[in-house]
């Protein structure tokens, strides 16, 4: 069964940093990722942000769904260490219905 993995980042991140992060997941994960930025409407901020990265694991991956997900945390948590006050990050996963592997 297909499933969805995502990571999503709130609070403040650099520019460059959402690329970063998508190109160190297809580096780990061997997955093509998508960066989904999500609308708050008509908010004010300055460099605040949340962004969602998603990719999806067919049946068909080389990788098992749980060393996908290990490789994951381990981009994140480097991703995190990297930096001196990291935003928050939630690390989901969702099965998808076979007929519906689309994001």
């Amino acid at each position: 069964m297909p499933t969805r993995i995502s990571v999503t980042v709130k609070g403040p991140i650099g520019l460059d940093e959402p690329d970063q992060m998508l190109a160190d997941l297809t580096r780990e994960t061997d997955l093509p990722w998508e960066q989904h930025t999500v609308d708050d409407g008509d908010v004010l901020s300055v460099g605040l942000v949340d962004i969602i990265l998603v990719a999806v694991v067919t049946k068909s991956a080389e990788m098992t769904l749980q060393a996908t997900v290990d490789g994951v945390k381990k981009v994140v948590k480097r991703w995190r260490a990297a930096r001196l006050d990291p935003p928050e990050t939630v690390i989901d996963t969702e099965e998808l219905p076979d007929d519906r592997s689309d994001r």
